[in-house]
C-alpha cells in the first residue's frame, strides 16, 4: 500500500508514467520478495497508462525558447531561464536538467563543461557522460544562475513539481499551454533545430548523445515546429519578442 500511495502520489506531481513503472521495477529488484505482492499499485500504474496520451510534444522553436527563458528571468527566476536555455542548446533530458549540481559544471574562459552523471547512456557504459557548451548566451545565463551556489547545490533552487508548474505558467502567458508542451519539448525543439542549422545527422547524433540515427530522427520534426509557429497570433509573437528582449540583461 505504501508503494500504491507512491504512485498516486507522482500521479499528482505531474511525473509521468514512465516513473511509475521504473519504480516498481526497482522496487522488485532489489526487494524480490515484493514479486507479486504489488498487484494494486501495478494497477494503478496501468490505469494511468491508459489515461496518459502518447507522448507526441510540439518541438520547441529558438523564438518560444528565448520568449520562456526572458519571462522566467524577468520573474527573477534564474535557474529556470539557464535550465531552459540549456536543455534547448544541448538537447538534455528533463531529469538531467534537474538534477544538474553547479559541482559538475566546469566554467571556461570561452566554453563550459558539463558532466552529467547517472544518464542513461553512462549507467549502460560505466561512464559519465560530458557537453560542452560555446553559446554566449547559454554560458552567461549559467554563470548568472550559479553566482551565489555552494558547489553541491542544484541548479535548480526548487521542487521539480514547482518548476513543472512556474514552467505552465510561462507557457500561458503566451497562450502555449494546450498541452502539447512540455519540458520534452526542449529537447526535441533543440535537436530540430540544430540539425536543421547545422545540416549534419552525424553531428546532430554527437549532441544528442544518441548511438543511431534511426533514433534521433524520432526526435527531429522541423514540420511540426514550424505548423506551431505559423499559428502564432500577432499578439502572441509580439509577446514573445517582448520577453526574448529581457535576456539582454544577462
Amino acid at each position: 500500500m505504501a508503494v500504491a500511495e507512491y504512485v498516486e502520489h507522482i500521479y499528482q506531481e505531474g511525473d509521468t508514467v514512465g516513473m511509475a513503472s521504473n519504480t516498481l521495477a526497482a522496487v522488485q529488484y532489489f526487494y524480490p520478495e515484493s514479486i507479486g505482492r504489488l498487484k494494486y499499485s501495478w494497477k494503478l500504474t496501468g490505469l494511468w497508462r491508459r489515461l496518459e496520451p502518447p507522448s507526441q510534444v510540439t518541438p520547441f522553436t529558438d523564438l518560444t525558447v528565448l520568449a520562456i527563458a526572458g519571462a522566467a528571468l524577468d520573474l527573477g527566476h534564474k535557474d529556470l531561464c539557464a535550465l531552459v536555455l540549456l536543455g534547448y542548446d544541448r538537447f538534455l533530458r528533463s531529469g538531467e536538467l534537474f538534477s544538474l549540481r553547479k559541482s559538475c559544471i566546469s566554467f571556461g574562459s570561452s566554453k563550459v563543461v558539463i558532466t552529467l552523471q547517472n544518464t542513461k547512456t553512462s549507467k549502460r557504459k560505466g561512464v559519465d557522460e560530458m557537453v560542452t557548451i560555446t553559446s554566449p548566451l547559454v554560458i552567461r545565463a549559467l554563470h548568472d544562475a550559479c553566482s551565489n551556489l555552494r558547489d553541491s547545490d542544484l541548479v535548480l533552487q526548487r521542487s521539480v513539481s514547482s518548476c513543472r508548474a512556474l514552467f505552465k505558467n510561462i507557457l500561458n502567458v503566451f497562450e502555449l499551454d494546450d498541452g502539447t508542451y512540455n519540458f520534452y519539448s526542449l529537447r526535441r525543439g533543440g535537436a530540430t533545430s540544430f540539425f536543421f542549422k547545422s545540416g549534419s545527422m552525424d553531428q546532430t547524433i554527437v549532441v544528442g548523445r544518441w548511438e543511431h540515427s534511426s533514433t534521433a530522427r524520432i526526435y527531429i520534426n522541423q514540420s511540426a515546429a514550424c505548423a506551431a509557429e505559423i499559428k502564432f497570433t500577432s499578439e502572441q509573437t509580439h509577446r514573445m519578442h517582448t520577453a526574448a528582449a529581457y535576456l539582454k540583461a544577462l
